[in-house]
């Protein structure tokens, strides 16, 4: 089994990212949705690229929109 970084938001510190596994032996692709170092909440596993990539956006987004953002003045 070969793991493929499909794509990758960094948003200060925090990174999601869609990790492809492939395994030849099977036809089917899976897709699992990672934050950081652990799988996101919710995201171990899709079998449509474009799901997983969706769903990334989602987590990391709900995350940055919860978070007090400080801007110097």
């Amino acid at each position: 089994m070969e793991k493929v970084e499909i794509c990758k938001v960094q948003i200060g510190t925090e990174i999601y990212k869609v990790n492809q596994l492939v395994n030849n032996d099977v036809a089917l692709d899976e897709y699992r949705v990672m934050h950081g170092r652990r799988i996101a909440k919710g995201g171990g596993w899709f079998n449509n690229r474009l799901a997983a990539i969706q769903f990334m956006l989602r987590v990391a987004f709900e995350d940055v929109s919860q978070a007090e953002i400080e801007f110097d003045v």
